[in-house]
């Protein structure tokens, strides 16, 4: 992690320790649109594939955000997504529609392939993902992160610009609530392409798609 997403961590400590009213959760302002909370460790990233630690996913789950969340209960609702999937009927196919007004924190439109580019990302075995292995009920994902095939080969595929088709090994009754989690958000890839490596190693070098961006 850079000293500069080490020093965001310490304002934000600062800042907590001189003002505001505190709850349970953290501190929000005045105006409820900054939430400001105490860290018991650094992040390690803020990249979605590569996220392992409870306090750099507690943050994505607030700063990106999938196809579907989780509410009350565990129960799935609708995320980038504007429904949910229409299942083939042997059940292992999905399509997916997005919003069309889903953004960027940047101002750029979430696509069906910032998702493409997020799972396959995980899944490639150059990523070296410690997660990879909650996307094995995707078709051909175990094969891929063992290098036994392309990653161009994972079942996930980009329609158009807000349609997504989803390929499963099998039918999996709980795949709304599994495609809740972080491991499965989109990523911007113009944006991680251009910091490679460098991408969610600080605030600056990610975009956020979900209710609160990390700033410093």
């Amino acid at each position: 992690m850079t000293r500069k997403f080490r020093t965001l961590i310490l304002i934000l400590i600062a800042t907590i320790a001189l003002s505001g009213c505190a709850n349970d959760d953290g501190i929000y302002s005045d105006k409820g649109q900054v939430f400001r909370k105490i860290l018991s460790s650094d992040l390690t990233s803020l990249d979605t594939s590569l996220i392992t630690d409870e306090i750099s996913s507690e943050v994505t789950a607030q700063t990106f955000e999938g196809l579907y969340t989780l509410g009350k209960g565990d129960k799935p609702v609708l995320g980038v997504a504007k429904a949910f999937p229409e299942k083939s009927k042997d059940g292992k196919t999905l399509k997916v529609k997005l919003r069309s007004d889903a953004k960027w924190s940047n101002g750029d439109k979430v696509t069906a392939q910032d998702f493409v580019y997020a799972w396959r990302k995980t899944v490639d075995p150059k990523t070296g993902s410690e997660f990879a292995y909650i996307m094995g009920d995707i078709k051909n994902a175990s094969d891929i992160s063992t290098g036994k095939k392309p990653v161009e080969q994972l079942g996930i595929k980009a329609l158009n610009d807000e349609t997504l088709q989803i390929e499963l090994e099998k039918p999996v009754p709980y795949i709304n609530q599994l495609l809740a989690l972080n491991t499965f958000a989109p990523q911007n890839e113009k944006v991680a392409k251009k910091y490679g490596k460098n991408y969610g190693t600080a605030a600056d070098r990610a975009v956020y798609n979900g209710p609160f961006k990390v700033d410093d």
